[in-house]
This record gives structure tokens, C-alpha cells and sequence, in this order.
């Protein structure tokens, strides 16, 4: 567990949840008691956390050290229950979306749940990446319904989305894409709604500013070091050429990484990649990203298999579907072949997390060329 875990370290299980689940004993003080990097959420999320704290502790006391609340009375029976609602919630909707296989539902579930990216990733901190990943694929599947009542079901779960994570917004592109500007509009509409209505619950204005300096403290964090998201790997490959401008330079290609991909998620025609730039943008843009935002990377998988479970289209896809299957599973072959090693040097590096995104990054950098090959192919047959 020590070699498959987040920083080798299994003295954190669970931390994403319970930090926050602490920091909600008074409403009016959240975002007061969860400066700096901690109050990082939207207000919204911070409701469900509201409804499970008061399922255990009613006390009102604030509990700062994360270890002794979660070690509390009854604290551990809800979280056991929210993680089994959350993973059966997930299976549904897989279930659902792959014309309800069963069998080939039950082995994308457990291939998914058993790999390093959710067992040793979402799961084990307790992040609520994972409810943002099955409501994605809920939402998804309700856009691409003819009920109009699903369509508008929707936009409002991908303004949930937002609400928890803020960078599930990136989704709306698609209607963008599909010239269905109505609906991108009602979805600002109802994000702004459930974005900003309940900093009113939680410390109104005052809670709204200090959330946004959280943000900020958030982001300028100097965890350069990790390479889990594109400006801190860009930064640690200009650092042994140009140390001096490393900083600003990774900033920079961050937003370039953003605006290529945005680019070839609205260019391309095929929609596999063009959901897989849009979660990888989710994925690697995010700055101090962990390993559990990998788990965004299986939401183009997900329909991939349910439109091409009987065959695979071309080589490419061979390739493609191989390295979904490094990626999302427990990459034991590495771990013999590097006699179990924690890491090359720091808990940072890990030695599945070497693996994974090396897997990831080799994946991104395919599946980018590939489309920007197409993309020239299609424009110069088109101007011939």
C-alpha cells in the first residue's frame, strides 16, 4: 500500500473528505477557519458537507486537526456509506451508459474502481472527484437524449459540477460546439445561480472574498516540484535549461496548453477526442493537481466502449485502448520491474505515479498529433 498510494503515505486516507467535512461546524465561519489553501471550494460543495457533518456531530465545535475528527464518533460510518453511494451511483450510470451490459458494465466498473488512479487515488483521500466524474457522465448521457426534459436535467448537472469544482465549466464548450447557444446560456445561467447563492449561508460577502484569496493562495502555490499538471511538468523540464524564467515560462505554456486544447476539442470531428481534450484540460491544467483528477481521462473511455465494445476502429485505437489499460489499473509489472521502489527521489515522484503519467502524458501527446494531423488532412483535401 505504502508503493501504491498517493506520496507513499498511508497516514492520509480519507483527507479530502474529512478536512473539509471539518471545517463546516459553523456555516458562518467556514471560509475564517479554512483559509489559505484549505476553504479552496465554491460554497456549494460545502452544503453537501453541511448535511454530513450534521449526520454525526450537531456540536457545532471545530475540529482543526484533521486526525482527531476523523477518528470522532460515528464519523467513519458515514463516510463508509457516502464512498458505497457514491461507487454504486457510479455503476449506474455506467450501467446505464453502456446500453445496460451488464456483464461489460461489471468489468469496466471494477477496472476502474481497483486501479491506482481510484483505489489509490479518489478513493483513498476521499475526494470528491469521483461524485464530479459520475454526475459528468450522468450529465452527458441526458445531453445526448431527445427528452428535452433530460437535456435541461443537463445543464443543471453540469452546473453542479461547476459548483463543486469550478473546472467542470469547461464541459459547456460543447454546446458551443453543437451551436446550441440557448442551452449554454441557461447553463451560466443556472451555475451562477448555485455558485454564488450559497456564499449567502456561508458568510455572504466576507466568505465570497476570502474564498477568492483562497483561490489565489491556491494556485501560487510553489508545489512546482509535481509534475501531475502541465505547469509544474513544464517547470521542472525549463528549470535545468533556463532556472531563471522557468516560473514564468511554465505559467505561460499552462495557458497555451489550455488554448491548444480548446482549439482541437472545437476542430476536431471525432467525439471521443474531442471529450478527451476537454477532460484533459480538467485533468492536467488544474494547478497542484493530484493523481485523482485522472480519473476525468476515463469519461471519453467510458463512450468509447459503448458505441465500439465489439471492435476496434483502426491501429491507433489499439494503441489508444492499451494505454487505457495502463493507466486504469494497478501497474504490478512496474512494480517488479523496479523491485517495488516508493520513488525516485521524493514523494512527489512516486513510482506508480512515474507510471501513470508517463502513461497520460504519452497519451495526451498521441492523441494531440493525431488530431492535428487529421485536422491539416481535412483542410488541405477540402481546399483541393
Amino acid at each position: 500500500f505504502d508503493w501504491l498510494l498517493m506520496e507513499n503515505n498511508g497516514k492520509l486516507h480519507f483527507i479530502d473528505y474529512f478536512t473539509h467535512l471539518s471545517y463546516v461546524a459553523d456555516p458562518k465561519l467556514l471560509y475564517p477557519r479554512a483559509t489559505s489553501t484549505g476553504g479552496c471550494f465554491p460554497a456549494f460543495s460545502y452544503m453537501m458537507y453541511y448535511f454530513l457533518y450534521n449526520l454525526t456531530d450537531k456540536t457545532g465545535v471545530f475540529h482543526s486537526n484533521y486526525f482527531i475528527f476523523r477518528s470522532a464518533e460515528h464519523v467513519m460510518l458515514v463516510f463508509v456509506y457516502y464512498t458505497i453511494s457514491v461507487l454504486f451511483f457510479l455503476y449506474i450510470v455506467i450501467f446505464n451508459t453502456l446500453k445496460r451490459n451488464q456483464t461489460l458494465s461489471i468489468c469496466v466498473f471494477l477496472s476502474l474502481i481497483f486501479s491506482a488512479v481510484f483505489l489509490g487515488g479518489g478513493v483513498e483521500r476521499g475526494n470528491s472527484a469521483i461524485l464530479v466524474l459520475t454526475l459528468m457522465l450522468l450529465g452527458l448521457n441526458f445531453k445526448q437524449s431527445k427528452n428535452k426534459v433530460l437535456n435541461e436535467a443537463a445543464l443543471i448537472i453540469f452546473a453542479i459540477c461547476t459548483g463543486f469544482k469550478i473546472y467542470p465549466a469547461i464541459i459547456s464548450l460543447l454546446y458551443l460546439r453543437e451551436k446550441r447557444f440557448r442551452e449554454f446560456i441557461r447553463f451560466f445561467i443556472y451555475t451562477c445561480i448555485l455558485f454564488f447563492v450559497p456564499f449567502a449561508f456561508f458568510g455572504g460577502m466576507a466568505g465570497f472574498k476570502i474564498w477568492v484569496n483562497n483561490v489565489l493562495n491556491f494556485m501560487n502555490m510553489n508545489s512546482l516540484y509535481r509534475y501531475q499538471y502541465v505547469k509544474g511538468f513544464l517547470y521542472n523540464v525549463l528549470y535545468h535549461f533556463i532556472p531563471e524564467y522557468a516560473k514564468i515560462f511554465s505559467a505561460i505554456g499552462n495557458f497555451i496548453f489550455l488554448f491548444v486544447m480548446i482549439i482541437l476539442a472545437m476542430a476536431t470531428k471525432n467525439k471521443y477526442s474531442r471529450l478527451f481534450f476537454l477532460c484533459s484540460i480538467m485533468t492536467f491544467f488544474p494547478v497542484n493537481a493530484y493523481r485523482y483528477t485522472l480519473c476525468y481521462l476515463s469519461i471519453p473511455l467510458i463512450f468509447y466502449i459503448k458505441d465500439y465494445n465489439n471492435s476496434i476502429n483502426t491501429f491507433f485505437d489499439y494503441i489508444l485502448m492499451s494505454l487505457y489499460g495502463c493507466l486504469f489499473s494497478i501497474p504490478v509489472f512496474w512494480g517488479i520491474v523496479t523491485s517495488f521502489k516508493l520513488n525516485f527521489g521524493s514523494n512527489a515522484t512516486t513510482s506508480v505515479e512515474v507510471w501513470l503519467y508517463f502513461i497520460a502524458y504519452l497519451m495526451l501527446i498521441l492523441v494531440s498529433f493525431k488530431e492535428i494531423f487529421e485536422i491539416v488532412k481535412y483542410k488541405v483535401q477540402k481546399k483541393s
